[in-house]
């Protein structure tokens, strides 16, 4: 036997040592191919390409102690308000994990909903809390109790466990397991979020950490920021078994300003919690608002409350679990969810900085090239694109033709692709006259909904199809607190949403009070206002399909009655208080057979193409509404 004989088997036992090296580097790159996107960029970007549960393999189910007071139906509840307003959950944070019992059931819950995209991330330094170190041991003993942290070596096995109890649940996919606490970890999510490193943020916070007094709280305020613009829902257990909890959660709703939140995720949240079985389509039960000071119920039942006289948070109450909702930033959407817009023409591109079409430029011709919902950037699957409700909406009232040149020119300055706004709003169109799609809203393009209504009364049409349909409104999630009224021959720039978003929105008031230039009806409208004043505005109205001759006369009859609900609603200080400039004496905007004028609204960074007024001495009835 030669020498290379010799170094045959050394040889085959270097190559199976080499393959076996090669076949655990493999697994472990390969670790998260069936993950969920969140779960493997957090994976790659923290963990070096190795997933934790990988470590799973050959610890043994702890079938002692994993006890959790999350109730399933509670987070299939906020799963599926989640889902029917903005889509599927995609991130879901858990802060406390212990030995996986809550992981279990919400990563469970997700999987029966067939949300197979979703990450569930456990923030746990999965070393126990001072009450379970102080019972180890002979006191552990002596009272028969569990051993939570089962010490080997003086190191608590909690996280051994946790890993051991979510592999036998087969849940290994969906679930990441982080060494941090809840502070340091919701942290590193927004450096990350904040550098484009994770795409997004969590959309749900289940808090189970931090049971001492102010613990809970410094733990709220940091999930508070951490769902941030997007919003989503904070919520967690022991509302009634520690003190510690409800105090802070009360001290927490008390101190937040929730009188400005719109109330559509709330609202889907409550019917979905609150009501059950043949009631489910019923109004859910009211809120509770108790006086500054109350102290919150101790309850174990179900219904919710608002602290501090109503002027702080909600809070929902359910079998012991606390819920939090915090609805997202006025005119936030989650664009990932719908398709990027594409094909829209920018009214920028269409005039100058005066508003007036640069010459030799047909606007008529460039926009009719595209249709609304096309240069708005609108298809079939962005226009069913679940979107949240802003606080306030804009109202434009249209010709009868809804694909008419000047509210293309308005719409596609209001939502550009090309550089649309930080912030924006939604706007609802109403077109008068119409003998199709009656009865309903249509989303015609993202941030643009479509009502159609029999009468044509000018001005009033919006305002007086909003009084009416109410009801129609509200089951859509369009009935804001207040409406933003505005014609169709304006037009706006970049500064008009921040600058509108700033303004105080809580009472009606004129768009601009000026000897010279009234507000043509334009202006901030409380839809409570509205309501109060169906009277009013009913008087204005129109027959249904009116003829031509009526319409004639509504229109030369409008100045009479300019602003007069305007005047009846408020007292307060216009949106603009410096007179508007005219920038243009005339032109015939939008290729339109009316010479206009071009007002410009510096605050608001707003443009009226206003055209002659025509004094016309209407019926007394109408003078006086």
């Amino acid at each position: 036997m030669n020498a290379s004989d010799d170094s045959h088997p050394l040889r085959a036992l270097v190559l199976l040592l080499l393959l076996r090296v090669a076949l655990s580097a493999g697994d472990s790159s390969s670790a998260c191919s069936g993950c969920p996107p969140i779960k493997r960029a957090l994976v790659a970007d923290l963990l070096m390409g190795q997933d934790p549960m990988a470590a799973a393999r050959g610890l043994q189910e702890d079938p002692g102690y994993r006890h959790t007071h999350l109730l399933p139906e509670l987070v299939v509840a906020i799963l599926e308000a989640i889902r029917q307003v903005r889509g599927d959950v995609r991130f879901y944070l858990e802060v406390g994990s212990m030995l996986g019992g809550s992981v279990c059931v919400a990563a469970g819950a997700a999987a029966k909903l067939g949300l197979s995209n979703m990450t569930l991330v456990a923030m746990d330094p999965f070393v126990g809390d001072v009450n379970m170190w102080e019972w180890f041991g002979p006191h552990a003993k002596a009272k028969k109790a569990f051993s939570f942290l089962a010490l080997k070596g003086g190191q608590p096995t909690i996280y051994e466990r946790f890993l051991a109890n979510v592999a036998a649940a087969q849940l290994s996919k969906m679930v990441l397991p982080l060494r941090v606490t809840g502070l340091v970890g919701m942290k590193l999510l927004a450096r990350l979020e904040s550098r484009g490193r994770v795409a997004m943020m969590p959309e749900v916070i289940y808090l189970d950490s931090a049971h001492e007094e102010a613990e809970t709280l410094l733990e709220l305020r940091q999930a508070w920021r951490t769902l941030g613009k997007q919003g989503g829902i904070i919520y967690g257990d022991d509302w009634k078994t520690w003190p510690a909890v409800r105090s802070d959660v009360s001290k927490f709703a008390s101190c937040t300003d929730g009188r400005l939140q719109h109330r559509l995720l709330a609202d889907a949240l409550a019917r979905h919690l609150l009501t059950r079985g043949s009631d489910r389509g019923a109004p859910p039960p009211a809120c509770i608002r108790l006086s500054p000071g109350a102290y919150p119920p101790r309850s174990n039942g179900v219904g919710r409350f608002c602290v501090n006289g109503g002027d702080g948070l909600e809070v929902f109450l359910y079998k012991g679990q606390w819920v939090l909702v915090r609805e997202p930033t006025a005119g936030y959407t989650r664009t990932s969810y719908g398709r990027e817009r594409t094909g829209c023409t920018s009214f920028n591109s269409l005039a100058d900085a005066s508003g007036r079409p640069p010459s030799g430029v047909n606007a008529s011709a460039s926009v009719s090239a595209f249709s609304l919902s096309t240069s708005l950037g609108g298809d079939s699957q962005s226009a069913r694109t679940p979107m949240w409700r802003p606080e306030i909406m804009l109202l434009i009232t249209a010709t009868s033709i809804l694909d008419s040149v000047p509210l293309r020119l308005l719409l596609t300055s209001l939502y550009p692709v090309s550089a649309p706004p930080p912030v924006s709003a939604d706007c609802l169109v109403v077109t008068g006259g119409a003998s199709s799609g009656l009865g309903d809203v249509h989303n015609i393009a993202p941030h643009v909904y479509h009502l159609p209504v029999v009468h044509n009364s000018i001005d009033f049409t919006a305002l007086i199809a909003v009084i009416e349909h109410q009801e129609l409104l509200s089951a859509r999630h369009l009935l804001p607190r207040s409406w933003l009224f505005m014609h169709e021959t304006t037009n706006v720039g970049p500064r008009f949403f921040p600058a509108l978003l700033a303004a105080n929105l809580t009472y009606s008031r004129p768009l601009s009070i000026s000897r010279q230039h009234r507000s043509m009806n334009m202006g901030l409208y409380l839809n409570a206002d509205l309501v109060e004043q169906r009277g009013a505005l009913l008087k204005v109205r129109s027959s249904d399909r009116p003829s031509a001759a009526e319409v004639t006369r509504l229109k030369l009859s409008g100045v009479k009655y300019e602003d007069f609900l305007l005047h009846k609603l408020s007292r307060h200080p216009p949106l603009c208080r410096v007179t508007p400039r005219i920038v243009n004496k005339g032109f015939y905007y939008a290729n339109t057979t009316t010479l206009r004028r071009v007002l410009y609204y510096k605050e608001l960074d707003f443009y009226k193409y206003k055209g002659p007024s025509v004094v016309f001495s209407g019926p007394r009835s109408v003078q006086r509404a």
